[in-house]
């Protein structure tokens, strides 16, 4: 069974995805550490799991699980603009970030929807997706508790990308 060059330039280019969005987080990070951030240390297990996959010509998986990786990286950013409501109120001047900040609980409930679905119809039997499932639901429950001073749309932006992880990881274990 060989694999055609898509699919492994795929694996390879969402391996390298998933990387830059570590560096790139773990560069922020730097000066001001995440406070609260649990999904971290299975972003960073998810990135070499993937580049283990992908040694072991399994490039699909390693595509998937890459994905995942860089959701939770993703999110994690999400988390640390949220938690920084100066680069918000810079940000917040744009008139799509404003629209943006009132879909975004909307969207995030959505990919929580998708995410359940798929649990039903395929099942599941990697814990970390339901521990995901359960990051995204309270970050989307915490957003939406903050007081109007500091915005939600950070935590509903960071509870998407949790669930999209956790849809990837599905997806990894089906093999499609």
């Amino acid at each position: 069974l060989t694999a055609d060059f898509r699919e492994v330039e795929k694996a390879a280019k969402n391996i390298e995805k998933a990387t830059r969005k570590a560096y790139q987080l773990e560069y922020l990070t730097q000066a001001r550490p995440l406070a609260d951030v649990t999904f971290l240390a299975t972003a960073r297990t998810l990135l070499e799991e993937a580049q283990t996959e992908f040694a072991a010509q399994r490039y699909f998986v390693a595509k998937e699980k890459a994905k995942a990786a860089e959701k939770l990286y993703k999110a994690a950013e999400k988390l640390y603009e949220a938690q920084a409501p100066a680069l918000l109120a810079i940000a917040g001047e744009r008139d799509e970030l404003r629209r943006s900040a009132l879909e975004a609980p909307y969207k995030a409930q959505e990919e929580l929807y998708k995410l359940e679905r798929e649990l039903e119809y395929y099942g599941n039997d990697d814990n970390r997706v339901l521990e995901l499932q359960s990051v995204a639901q309270a970050l989307l429950a915490r957003g939406q508790e903050t007081n109007p001073q500091v915005p939600a749309y950070g935590y509903a932006e960071a509870a998407k990308e949790v669930a999209k992880a956790a849809r990837h990881l599905i997806a990894a274990a089906r093999g499609f």
